[in-house]
């Protein structure tokens, strides 16, 4: 090992639901991640959470994930 371990998180499509609702400890947990760049978002997430959301929805995906 090179002592260079990072924890990454690959959230679930609900934990994009619940934090878009604002629901804690997911929106604060989702939140962290992205402020600490330690999250991935599976092709098959994105997917799933864009074929359920309106266009608000959509643009703050798209604006997570750029």
């Amino acid at each position: 090992m090179n002592g260079n371990n990072m924890t990454v998180y690959l959230p679930d499509t609900n934990i994009f639901i619940y934090a878009y609702h604002g629901e804690e400890p997911f929106s604060s947990h989702l939140s962290t991640w992205i402020t600490k760049k330690t999250i991935l978002i599976s092709a098959i997430v994105a997917a799933e959470y864009l074929s359920g959301c309106d266009e608000n929805e959509r643009n703050k995906f798209h604006a997570l994930i750029n």
